[in-house]
């Protein structure tokens, strides 16, 4: 992989059926790191923040997430009902 070249975030949102989809995908170098059911950070050897940050947040407004990592790919969704 090009280092140079291969670094990307995506960022989309749309609305189904009365949800806001939020998904974010961001290259990665592939190895992924779960303890306790947390995922710990690449950049330094901890937990990271900014997943339980979205997770918080989420669940503050009776939302959801969801986490995949493929290929090379994280993917980081969030799932907000929309009341009107």
């Amino acid at each position: 992989m090009n280092e140079k070249s291969s670094h990307f975030i995506r960022l989309h949102a749309h609305v189904h059926y009365k949800t806001l989809i939020i998904t974010m995908d961001n290259s990665f170098d592939g190895h992924v790191s779960i303890q306790n059911g947390k995922y710990r950070s690449s950049k330094r050897d901890d937990y990271g923040i900014g997943l339980s940050s979205i997770r918080s947040v989420a669940g503050k407004y009776d939302g959801d997430v969801a986490f995949e990592a493929a290929d090379g790919i994280f993917q980081s969704s969030v799932y907000l009902q929309i009341y009107k």
